[in-house]
């Protein structure tokens, strides 16, 4: 019996972390809303689009976007797919009844304005007492991807050259390799010039949605 999932109270807010995000499209940033309205969203998909206004490709997209920079979470339970937000906030009920999520830090952040670094407040403590982890080298890491002896690792290299794709962690750029596997494995046994051929097209043709699943589309006709 299919019975509509109650919304939980959040107004129309977006926290400020995803607000300032660039990597992040306008749409991604109203999907992350919709889903951060539930404690668990197990809307369909074709719901979820057609509040956002999107179609199944742009869709999927903003989801792995979400997922690979760390705002949302997804699981399969019962044929369904789960979504939630990792980021935690405070809601006007919890302002109301004094629950200050973020009191001992001495965060008096507005509401929403939490940022994947404070979600943990209880290691703020054990985290003065290590020295800092050293800042991602981006450059450097796919520059040696460029250098592995694995085909389909060095093009995604050259792929997230090329996309200007910014990771702010190693492990964000570990996630959008996995991702790309599949893709790079099946471009990779294509000459070089008919890769080079499938990437001028989808530029022009989507100059600012294609990746790498668009080249693999295009590319036996290349």
């Amino acid at each position: 019996m299919n019975k509509e999932q109650k919304r939980e109270f959040t107004g129309v807010w977006i926290p400020k972390k995803i607000i300032e995000d660039k990597r992040l499209k306008p749409v991604d940033k109203i999907l992350y809303a919709e889903i951060a309205c539930f404690d668990v969203c197990y809307k369909k998909s074709s719901e979820l689009m057609e509040r956002c206004g999107i179609k199944k490709f742009a869709f999927n997209e903003s989801c792995k976007r979400l997922v690979a920079y760390g705002y949302i979470k997804e699981s399969r339970k019962f044929g369904k797919i789960h979504r939630n937000s990792t980021l935690k906030f405070k809601t006007p009920d919890d302002e109301q009844s004094g629950n200050q999520t973020d009191e001992q830090s001495g965060n008096q952040a507005v509401l929403l304005d939490n940022t994947l670094e404070n979600t943990n407040i209880a290691d703020k403590k054990s985290a003065t007492k290590t020295p800092p982890e050293e800042k991602f080298n981006q450059k450097e890491y796919i520059d040696g991807m460029k250098k592995n002896k694995l085909p389909h690792i060095r093009f995604i290299g050259w792929y997230f050259e090329k996309r200007k794709s910014n990771f702010p962690t190693k492990e964000s750029i570990q996630i959008e390799t996995k991702r790309w596997l599949k893709d790079a494995s099946f471009i990779v046994k294509y000459p070089q010039i008919k890769v080079s051929k499938a990437y001028e097209l989808v530029r022009q043709k989507y100059p600012d949605e294609w990746n790498m699943s668009t080249i693999r589309k295009v590319i036996p006709e290349a």
